[in-house]
């Protein structure tokens, strides 16, 4: 596969790289997560200055029109440094308002993402002990003058900072996806609007929120009413390559520091990495993040087919093969470590921790590979594969 970047992705890259190196160190991403903060000020204008909220702005609204190659730049790098900025929450809801929104809408959402003013994030997953993002609980009813919700949303990542949310509804009972979802624009200050914030392992911070008949007018509708399946459909592809790519900067990283702990420590007077059982494992190790890492390429590729199949193919390939290369790259490394890699005292925890929460955000191994066992049967979604009860035999 020729994946060449060119020369603007290239200068992105480099530069971000070069600021996240000077600004985000270990010790700056520590301190956060010892505040609690789920952002930084300085680091968040500095973003904005970069061009960074831009990026995935339509031409027309003064952006650059990025795709899943920008991001990927992005988000490889975020993971490489633990950037936990929500920066993701703004290109999601960009790509929700670009498909989706009036024009009105659009010429107010986009200046403040532009300006990076206000967060805007989107709200789509509800409480389900599994990964169902099409199966959608949160329910509104129209009276002719209000709209009426009721249900819950919860793993809205940095909620808690958010002005708005761009929520999914079921607002219609004709059991087509295609119909019965619609987009809204939810303030975070409404009344009958409740929310709980907790952490992930890695000290992520998300948001839970809890709809008890909120009234809210037409306006906050974002487009068309039943307008909300394709949207939706989209925005949660663009998410499984952001966590794509920022599992591949993680997992590249624990392999660096995995590789550098083991020429530092000694045994019997000699480093370990003389060991040949040692090299082994660090060569399975380099050989599992090279397979990652093009898998991650052939996602993105998934982008330029119109084949709706073909890039469901390609994005649940590459997520359920990262997600196996992650958990394999994490339990090397706290081997080779010695089982020091879980420590507080190590660097190396905060990356393992954060592979934990990327395994499951936006659908773990076993949600896609369900979705390639659908897609080969020609069934909608991994959502409607149901697990055959078994009977045992008395012997």
């Amino acid at each position: 596969m020729n994946f060449s970047l060119t020369q603007e992705q290239e200068l992105l890259k480099d530069g971000l790289e070069k600021f996240l190196a000077k600004n985000y160190t270990i010790d700056f991403k520590k301190s956060l997560l010892e505040s609690k903060s789920v952002s930084s000020p300085q680091i968040w204008d500095s973003f904005r200055e970069m061009g960074l909220f831009d990026l995935f702005i339509p031409e027309e609204y003064s952006g650059f029109k990025g795709g899943p190659v920008e991001l990927m730049i992005i988000m490889e790098t975020f993971g490489k440094f633990l950037v936990s900025e929500p920066f993701l929450n703004s290109v999601l809801s960009s790509k929700i308002i670009s498909q989706g929104a009036l024009k009105w809408q659009k010429d107010i959402l986009f200046s403040m993402i532009s300006q990076g003013e206000s967060i805007i994030s989107p709200s789509i997953q509800e409480p389900s002990f599994n990964y169902l993002p099409l199966n959608v609980n949160l329910v509104g009813n129209f009276d002719g003058d209000f709209w009426t919700l009721n249900g819950k949303k919860n793993h809205i990542i940095n909620g808690s900072i958010s002005e708005k949310f761009l929520t999914i509804v079921k607002t219609g009972n004709t059991n087509s996806l295609e119909k019965d979802l619609t987009f809204f624009i939810i303030e975070s200050d409404l009344e009958n609007l409740d929310g709980k914030e907790y952490p992930f392992v890695d000290g992520t911070r998300a948001l839970e929120l809890e709809f008890k008949d909120l009234k809210i007018t037409g306006d906050a509708v974002l487009g068309e009413v039943g307008s909300g399946y394709s949207i939706l459909q989209n925005v949660l592809d663009y998410g499984v390559i952001a966590s794509v790519a920022e599992s591949i900067g993680v997992l590249s990283q624990i392999f660096n520091l995995t590789s550098t702990y083991i020429r530092e420590r000694k045994q019997f007077g000699l480093s370990i990495s003389q060991f040949q059982v040692i090299q082994h494992k660090l060569v399975d190790m380099y050989i599992k993040v090279e397979e990652a890492k093009s898998m991650m390429m052939m996602a993105v590729s998934a982008f330029d087919s119109d084949e709706y199949k073909d890039r469901q193919k390609k994005l649940s390939s590459a997520k359920s093969f990262v997600n196996n290369a992650l958990k394999f790259i994490i339990e090397n490394a706290i081997q080779l470590h010695g089982g020091m890699g879980v420590a507080e005292e190590m660097d190396l925890a905060l990356y393992v921790k954060r592979g934990l929460v990327l395994q499951n955000l936006f659908g773990d191994k076993l949600f896609h590979d369900k979705n390639l066992v659908a897609l080969e049967k020609n069934i909608t979604s991994a959502s409607n594969l149901q697990k055959k009860s078994t009977k045992w035999k008395k012997l």
